[in-house]
């Protein structure tokens, strides 16, 4: 496991789990997370990649937990990145299936203080969905 998806875990707050309709993980990642590092000096904010990574990484305990098998995802769709994630915020990811353009998916979003952060979906390769 790499660096980043081992201080992402570490930043977890309990553990993944459904919420309504949604399979969700909440993060607080604090400002001394590697992610902070050089983006930007003086006003620390989540990249994009992390976020990418951080809704990834719930997704793959989603498919885990539904069938056993890992999440092989190909690409990222649909990607919007519509608030600010600065150190300290509690942030909620929530994932659900979805079917895109014909491959099977996980539809992600990002919150914090139920205001939206990114939006994202993560497909699998065409002969995996």
């Amino acid at each position: 496991m790499n660096r980043m998806r081992q201080e992402i875990l570490a930043a977890r707050l309990g553990q993944f789990g459904p919420l309504g309709e949604a399979y969700v993980g909440r993060f607080r990642f604090g400002h001394d997370f590697a992610g902070f590092a050089g983006h930007f000096p003086g006003y620390p904010l989540l990249p994009a990649v992390v976020q990418i990574l951080v809704g990834q990484i719930v997704a793959e305990d989603l498919a885990q937990n539904e069938t056993g098998a890992p999440l092989v995802a190909a690409a990222v769709e649909k990607a919007k990145f519509v608030r600010e994630v600065r150190p300290g915020e509690e942030v909620l990811a929530e994932c659900r299936r979805v079917m895109l353009k014909g491959c099977a998916g996980f539809e992600v979003r990002l919150s914090v203080n139920g205001e939206a952060a990114s939006s994202f979906v993560l497909t699998a390769p065409q002969d995996a969905a």
